[in-house]
């Protein structure tokens, strides 16, 4: 009757009230555990890793293309969990977790190599300009790393 719907209808109105908004949304896309997921960032000692908290995170869908063959980009990404597909020239490259693309970019200041395209939702994440140079400044093996990876990107891009 009347009354019980009266009363459901309180009922609910009285639960909306009590709700202070939506839930939050917890990825779990916090810098220091992405870090934590690729291999030769995690094996450096913490104090190496402080500059990492400047970076931030991405998630991005499959298909999404990442990074545009002659942009100018200003960031790198290390990719925590999924894989993308790296198109240089004639050249694909496949990349997963604990890898990182757009290194050669921000070490040679010049426009992106390759188109990168997400194969399945990935966890990213991403050092902008200032962020990374302070950390290869910081962490000289990271820079050989880096340099010694982008060479080798650089010279399979040439064949």
């Amino acid at each position: 009757g009347g009354d019980v719907l009266d009363d459901l209808s309180q009922a609910i109105d009285d639960l909306r009230a009590q709700q202070t908004g939506y839930p939050s949304l917890d990825l779990g896309l916090k810098p220091h555990q992405l870090v934590a997921r690729v291999p030769f960032l995690s094996q450096l000692p913490e104090e190496h890793n402080a500059g990492l908290p400047q970076s931030s995170t991405r998630v991005v869908f499959p298909g999404e293309h990442i990074v545009h063959a002659g942009a100018h980009d200003q960031a790198m990404y290390f990719i925590s969990t999924g894989s993308v597909e790296v198109l240089a020239g004639d050249q694909r490259f496949l990349l997963g977790s604990g890898d990182f693309f757009g290194e050669i970019a921000l070490l040679f200041d010049r426009p992106r190599t390759a188109e990168v395209v997400a194969l399945g939702y990935c966890n990213l994440l991403v050092l902008h300009t200032s962020a990374f140079r302070a950390f290869l400044d910081e962490v000289p093996e990271v820079r050989k790393i880096m340099e010694s990876v982008a060479a080798e990107r650089l010279e399979q891009d040439e064949l």
